[in-house]
């Protein structure tokens, strides 16, 4: 028999997650939203196999996956108790997890199971959604101690139905690492684009911001209400992090202002040795990744073209990413796959095809 999964919040991960879950015959997902809009074009594309009232869906399940904007996370969880079954499963998908998982073994010891997807899009919204959202990214997840080991099991079911990697860490450590590689950036891309907005040249600058520009600053079209919840609810790591981030730019500048080009160029050199350390093939956490940098004509479907040659000959992809696209010029893709055998077997079928295809250094 399939385990019934209630899905509260049809957003943009909410309804990834239903539509990956779908796709699965162990699980049947059921919706609960106050948005009825949302709840139908949920239903229409697949996402939920059924839209329910909040208390009969949460009477009905084995897994509550509570998929609202953070600081609704606790008002939903206190909502729910009433009706929950004795043996339920409760997990969050919220991106900060310390003040949650707190206040969530409180009203729920033992069986709510804190969760983050590393995933997601500038784009919100059930008609965002993508079953493939969470393919092979990170899914941390937040247990407490003494966990129900049932529980547990069903979580990483459910996260692994997803496509994705269950990855353990405490609360305070997640959102410690959340916090450099997710908060922060998004910050400065915001200082960059609002410091952009301040000099004279402003509309000439922003005609000729490149690819370099823009990729930088393409986290700051999240959308903002839900990143005010994401920061408020992390605010105290994010300050820390930033007051160093505020103590590595002064460095900058003074070495600017005070003509030390010696002292610039040590420091440039510093962040580019950091840089190359940042793991290429991605070990450790999130297991190895072979890459493959593509160069793509520019003429229409030729990136469909790649994709093709490779699902032909069964080689998967396990990541893809664009790194550059110039009008007129084409661009340059990245491609990751699980094996380094699957990676040599892409370059070759993709040379015999006429396509420039180099192995990524590691």
């Amino acid at each position: 028999m399939p385990r019934t999964c209630l899905i509260v919040g049809v957003g943009l991960i909410g309804g990834s997650l239903g539509l990956a879950l779908g796709q699965n015959p162990n699980f049947r997902v059921l919706g609960a939203d106050p948005d009825e809009k949302a709840l139908a074009q949920a239903l229409q594309l697949g996402a939920i196999a059924e839209r329910v009232e909040l208390a009969r869906g949460v009477a009905r399940a084995e897994a509550v996956i509570i998929a609202t904007p953070v600081e609704e996370v606790i008002p939903t969880l206190r909502a729910i108790l009433p009706y929950l079954s004795q043996e339920a499963l409760v997990l969050d998908t919220a991106s900060t997890k310390g003040a949650i998982t707190q206040r969530a073994g409180e009203l729920l010891p033992r069986r709510f199971i804190g969760g983050h997807p590393m995933a997601g899009s500038e784009r919100a919204g059930i008609e965002a959604a993508d079953p493939y959202l969470f393919e092979n990214a990170p899914f941390i997840l937040c247990p407490p101690e003494g966990a129900v080991e049932e529980t547990l099991e069903l979580a990483e079911k459910i996260v692994q139905a997803a496509g994705s990697l269950p990855i353990y860490m405490s609360a305070q450590q997640h959102d410690e690492i959340v916090g450099m590689v997710s908060h922060l950036p998004h910050l400065c891309a915001v200082a960059l684009l609002n410091t952009l907005a301040t000099v004279e040249e402003r509309e000439r600058a922003m005609e000729l911001a490149a690819g370099g520009f823009r990729d930088l600053t393409r986290v700051a079209s999240g959308n903002p209400g839900l990143w005010r919840g994401i920061l408020a609810s992390n605010r105290w790591v994010v300050a820390s992090l930033l007051r160093k981030l505020q103590k590595s730019l002064g460095e900058q500048i003074a070495l600017l202002e005070n003509g030390d080009l010696d002292g610039l160029e040590a420091l440039l050199t510093r962040a580019q040795k950091n840089r190359t350390e940042l793991p290429q093939r991605r070990k450790g956490l999130l297991g190895t990744s072979f890459e493959l940098v593509l160069s793509l004509p520019d003429r229409p479907g030729s990136l469909a073209e790649v994709t093709a040659i490779l699902a032909q000959a069964q080689l998967n992809i396990q990541d893809l990413e664009i790194l550059r696209v110039r009008e007129g010029e084409g661009g340059t893709v990245k491609l990751s796959f699980a094996e380094d055998a699957v990676r040599a077997q892409a370059q070759a079928q993709l040379k015999a095809a006429g396509y420039s295809a180099v192995l990524q250094s590691s």
